[in-house]
């Protein structure tokens, strides 16, 4: 996440000063497992007070025939 901030960043210093990220969307999430809870809640707690992380969420869904 680091990382991917000061990509954009750079992006925005040489590139396009007007971007801006709207926020963080979480994708494949599989809201069961412990992983998932773990992962947003470590995203809210180190970066929820630089960017906004949406409430809704994408899930991983697994389709079975």
């Amino acid at each position: 996440m680091a990382q991917l901030l000061g990509t954009v960043g750079k992006v925005k210093r040489k590139i396009n000063p007007n971007l801006n990220v709207g926020g963080i969307l979480l994708t494949l999430v599989d809201g069961r497992t412990n992983f998932s809870k773990e992962t947003k809640l470590a995203l809210q707690e180190n970066y929820g007070s630089v960017i906004k992380i949406f409430d809704t969420q994408i899930s991983n869904t697994v389709k079975v025939s």
